[in-house]
């Protein structure tokens, strides 16, 4: 928080910035940030055990799936390209690959996006800590 007053006159702390979990947020090809949040309902789709999204490089996202046995690889294939394509539009690159089961964080938790970029809010753009 800072220290300046508030225009309305009451004497409370002002907030300076809020930072969100940017951890939770897709970096695509042209820097801006999506959020996957909403995403996940998608999974209620049957031929889908479980999902993970991993980002590594601006603009690219890998999707990690277990797949319902009664499904080809094909056909999950087609599936998440008719959901994402449409929502990153051209701004990201998809690569699916299929696992036999996805790790769970230290704490036993089921983390959906695992985002490796050193980003920080600048807007509804990011920056790149560190290197």
């Amino acid at each position: 928080h800072t220290n300046a007053n508030c225009k309305c006159g009451r004497n409370y702390p002002l907030v300076k910035k809020i930072e969100g979990r940017v951890q939770d947020f897709i970096v695509t090809k042209d820097g801006s940030l999506m959020p996957h949040i909403s995403w996940a309902h998608d999974m209620e789709w049957t031929g889908i055990k479980q999902i993970q999204l991993l980002q590594e490089k601006q603009g690219k996202l890998r999707i990690q799936v277990v797949k319902n046995d009664s499904f080809s690889e094909s056909e999950v294939i087609a599936h998440l390209h008719k959901i994402y394509e449409p929502r990153f539009k051209g701004l990201c690159d998809l690569h699916i690959s299929f696992v036999n089961h996805i790790e769970r964080t230290k704490r036993g938790k089921y983390q959906f996006l695992i985002q490796k970029l050193p980003i920080e809010f600048i807007g509804s753009s990011y920056i790149k800590r560190g290197n």
